[in-house]
């Protein structure tokens, strides 16, 4: 009973053992079954080794089920939850879908990428298409969905110390928000509080800001003067007193800014034969016969028949068809020869 019970503390199977009894010899050789099913992944035993109680001689794993680490952005963890479906692809089978389930979110940041883990398990396909050590492209579809005030991610100004949406009030008058962020999906970002659903934005304003500098000086502009109110056009009914002042004044610096450009321009056109003035000949200044001509974006009267930069304002050129061109000085108010 004895040595009986010592081959089962060996896992040996009692069908062997009854051989054992029934034979009544041992036999010099004896199979040991594996108490897990799977794939054998690391042999450590090696023939004719000596074995000992407690030694690790195979490791086998069951690989019908298996975890898929993926990393999570901060900004993206509100929109992660334990138990939502996953749709998983691996990049050498374009094309194929894998459905998963989110197990478990690691409670720490990776140190390097700054992103949270998140464990996905899967089930393995019978040809064991996922393999340990892979990459797989996740795709977590949340079920999340807030009613909210967003807006498109680039029309937000971040100045590191703030951020900034530029409302358009119309009449060419604008209104520089401060406002509060919230969580970002699929290119908008949530508005948490400064604007209100309806509102006209600028999208584009970052492009024109790009320092925290020039984002002041800009904002001052656009404020105008202390006491104001920039949502209302220069012609509502004022004062009298003030509104001829505000006339007198304005025309002043008018006159004054006019006087300012007109000199530039005389300047500019006296040393640059790409400004073009009176009635435009675009056939003329097509001198390779292309039919394509470069224009400014600003001063569009500006035009040569190769790249460069305008004398103006020191943009460069960008291409056009003539038709282009011809529309772009209609636009304008440039006259161009029919």
């Amino acid at each position: 009973q004895s040595a009986k019970r010592r081959l089962q503390y060996w896992d040996i199977s009692d069908k062997e053992i009854k051989d054992l009894e029934e034979r009544g010899t041992p036999k010099k050789t004896m199979t040991i079954y594996s108490p897990v099913s799977g794939i054998v992944i690391d042999k450590i035993v090696l023939k004719g080794q000596n074995v000992m109680a407690g030694m690790e001689l195979y490791k086998i794993a069951d690989l019908s089920t298996v975890w898929v680490q993926a990393d999570v952005y901060q900004y993206e963890l509100p929109w992660v939850k334990l138990g939502q479906p996953v749709d998983l692809e691996l990049s050498y089978l374009p094309g194929k879908t894998y459905k998963g389930n989110i197990t478990y979110v690691y409670p720490y940041l990776g140190m390097e990428s700054k992103t949270i883990k998140v464990r996905i398990e899967v089930r393995n396909t019978s040809s064991i298409e996922f393999k340990q050590g892979m990459f797989a492209t996740v795709k977590i579809e949340s079920p999340i969905v807030i009613n909210t005030v967003s807006v498109p991610e680039q029309s937000v100004i971040r100045s590191g110390e703030r951020n900034i949406v530029v409302i358009a009030l119309g009449g060419g008058y604008f209104d520089p928000r401060e406002v509060k962020l919230g969580v970002t999906a699929d290119g908008y970002i949530q508005i948490l509080d400064g604007i209100k659903e309806g509102e006209k934005i600028v999208v584009s304003s970052q492009f024109l800001i790009d320092s925290e500098s020039n984002l002041k000086a800009a904002i001052d502009q656009m404020r105008g003067h202390e006491g104001m109110d920039m949502s209302k056009p220069m012609t509502e009914n004022v004062e009298t007193k003030n509104q001829d002042k505000s006339k007198e004044k304005k025309g002043g610096i008018q006159i004054k800014d006019d006087n300012m450009k007109n000199m530039k321009k005389e300047e500019h056109e006296k040393t640059s034969p790409l400004i073009r003035a009176g009635v435009i000949d675009l056939k003329s200044i097509d001198t390779n016969k292309d039919g394509k001509l470069y224009q400014d974006l600003m001063d569009w009267n500006v035009i040569s028949d190769k790249p460069g930069k305008c004398p103006i304002c020191g943009m460069n050129l960008k291409e056009f068809t003539i038709d282009e061109v011809k529309v772009n000085l209609e636009k304008h108010g440039f006259e161009y020869k029919k």
